[in-house]
């Protein structure tokens, strides 16, 4: 509809670069604990995150930023072991 149209328009002039690095400072700023900590809850349970491969327990994210980059439990998406793949 007219919304779908304008973002066709105005995404392919869109600074792509600058974006991303706004977005990335914006989510990575420290919020008072209960916003910072209640976004990071939303945002896991919007993308649906498997909180049981993450090294701490998602009361201990305090941004959204914290939670996208946060570091796995040991074994949790071992490498390898599966089939190989050819090109």
């Amino acid at each position: 509809m007219l919304k779908d149209r304008l973002l066709d328009l105005i995404i392919p002039v869109l600074p792509k670069n600058d974006l991303s690095h706004l977005v990335g400072r914006l989510v990575h700023r420290p919020l008072p604990w209960v916003l910072g900590q209640k976004s990071a809850e939303l945002f896991a349970r919007y993308y649906k995150i498997n909180m049981d491969e993450a090294e701490r327990p998602l009361s201990q994210y305090a941004t959204i930023g914290d939670l996208f980059t946060r570091k796995l439990r040991p074994g949790a998406r071992p490498l390898g072991g599966g089939p190989a793949l050819h090109c």
